[in-house]
């Protein structure tokens, strides 16, 4: 549960305790107990390597859109419209939102980019599509 702040709104209190007893829970007027999160040194790893992954990603994907000109200068486009293609960070949207599927115009404009710049990247400069394809 995320419990209110100092301040007695929702948010900024930190994760707090909600095991039986710690009072709160229970009416008691005990406050929760926050919970370590930096204590929680395996889950801070994972989440940290997750993030290094993701942004190495980004980065990547990126990198492979603004090598292309006339793919750098879609992100400009609508329905995109950044104002410099440099302004997007290679970012994709997942797929799915929870349970249900990611089916906005902008994240296929950012799929349909990133994967033409994947394929670009593919086949050797100066090679024919069909002949990188043996035919």
């Amino acid at each position: 549960m995320i419990a209110p702040n100092d301040r007695g709104r929702p948010g900024g209190g930190g994760l707090q305790s909600q095991h039986p007893g710690d009072g709160a829970a229970h009416g008691q007027g005990n406050p929760p107990e926050r919970l370590d999160i930096v204590g929680h040194r395996p889950v801070a790893r994972l989440w940290r390597s997750k993030l290094t992954e993701a942004q190495a990603a980004c980065a990547q994907r990126r990198a492979r859109v603004l090598a292309h000109p006339d793919l750098a200068a879609r992100l400009c486009a609508p329905p995109l419209g950044y104002r410099s293609p440099e302004g997007w960070n290679g970012f994709v949207p997942p797929r799915l939102c929870g349970e249900q599927l990611n089916a906005s115009v902008v994240r296929r404009a950012l799929v349909d980019l990133a994967t033409e710049a994947m394929r670009r990247a593919a086949v050797p400069e100066g090679v024919a599509d069909g002949d990188a394809l043996g035919g």
